[in-house]
């Protein structure tokens, strides 16, 4: 087991490197959060330098490219029209069209599977985000494991959270399976979204059942085989990888309780997507299903209605499924497909529990969602003590 370690941080190693070298000692870079709610980025340049922008998420949905200033020292500077309110913020610069990091800034996610974006992130503090921010409580840990995937006939690999504590108890733990959306893998649920953090807080403030959290990478270059545009009936991703490789996997490395009462699903966007597909096909591998900003299509909802009513049937009949949790931001542009999908579900009996929030298709919907949903499931282990502060 190797932490937080992949392949492709060798790649974005070379990347890091290569813009360092390229910047003018001394290298003054940063991000400053103004009094009044702004935030200005600053990179120094080389001499010869023409442009310099710099991409940044203006709210939580709004990408924004600012055009950056020249200053004296080969300094440019942006600042933000726009007050950023509380909460995790990505961005990163581009020299003369390159993209180049913040070399004062560690927080770095490089993304093969988003068209090799690199991303750095910060957090404008406040009320709002306190529940994703770093506190003084116990941390879990994130480590990278690798297993062989049959389906594709190659390495693979998942970040896989421990709670704090579990590297000191001899406890067995409950097991969520949070799945990340397209043109990402499971370390987007780290990075980008914070997981480690959000279940860390809960955690210390008794709110949540203690739980290990696996991310895998079920997508990407050369990935496991979607069904997204097809039949969800028909995806590989369920029992090919998730029951078959993924599971047994994580039985056999970690500390984990038995049985689908002892295991969660969950997921955003396509994330979401594989949740239903799964609750479709084996129902009764889970006792709890959390997809989010996720529903079938029109023609997806017709070829089940039409080749698979007997699985609409087994999941209405389900005795093991404890909560079937959709959850959707109001302006997401998946609403309707939800919307549908869960006439579908009341065509047949299916019960399940619709939480909506303000937002769109946008991480601090997922962020809010995983809040929620973590509260939830596994409460038949009972309260949970806080955890209290650590140093």
């Amino acid at each position: 087991m190797v932490i937080l370690k992949k392949l492709r941080w060798i790649m974005l190693a070379t990347v890091v490197l290569g813009s360092l070298l390229a910047l003018t000692p001394p290298a003054l870079a940063g991000y400053v959060i103004n009094s009044d709610g702004t935030v200005t980025f600053s990179l120094t340049a080389p001499a010869n330098t023409s442009t310099v922008t710099v991409n940044y998420s203006a709210t939580p949905s709004l990408e924004v490219i600012g055009s950056m200033t020249k200053g004296a020292n080969n300094l440019w500077s942006y600042t933000t029209p726009e007050v950023l309110v509380p909460d995790w913020y990505r961005y990163y610069f581009r020299v003369d069209g390159m993209k180049t990091p913040d070399p004062s800034n560690p927080t770095l996610l490089y993304s093969t599977n988003d068209s090799g974006t690199l991303w750095q992130f910060f957090m404008v503090p406040g009320p709002a985000a306190d529940f994703l921010a770093t506190k003084d409580v116990p941390h879990g840990m994130v480590s990278t494991v690798w297993y062989f995937s049959s389906v594709t006939s190659s390495w693979r690999s998942m970040a896989v959270y421990t709670p704090p504590g579990y590297v000191h108890d001899n406890r067995k733990y409950p097991v969520l399976y949070l799945h990340h959306g397209a043109n990402n893998d499971g370390f987007q649920w780290i990075w980008s979204l914070r997981a480690d953090f959000i279940l860390d807080n809960l955690f210390a403030e008794g709110k949540a059942v203690p739980m290990i959290v696996v991310m895998p990478d079920h997508s990407g270059i050369g990935g496991i085989p979607m069904a997204v545009q097809g039949d969800p009936a028909q995806d590989l991703y369920p029992v090919k990888e998730l029951l078959e490789n993924i599971i047994p996997t994580i039985e056999q490395k970690f500390r984990v309780l038995p049985g689908s009462r002892n295991r969660a699903m969950a997921g955003l966007s396509l994330g979401g997507w594989r949740s239903f597909a799964t609750l479709l096909q084996v129902p009764n591998a889970f006792d709890y299903y959390g997809p989010f900003s996720a529903g079938w299509t029109s023609a997806q909802i017709a070829t089940v209605e039409q080749d698979h009513r007997d699985l609409l049937l087994d999941i209405a009949a389900s005795q093991n499924i404890k909560l079937l949790w959709i959850a959707m931001g109001k302006d997401d542009s998946l609403w309707a497909n939800a919307q549908a999908t869960m006439a579908l579900f009341d065509k047949y009996g299916i019960e399940y529990t619709y939480h909506e929030t303000i937002g769109a298709h946008q991480p601090y919907v997922w962020r809010v969602n995983l809040y929620d949903f973590a509260q939830l499931i596994f409460r038949e282990h009972g309260p949970q003590p806080p955890h209290g502060h650590h140093r």
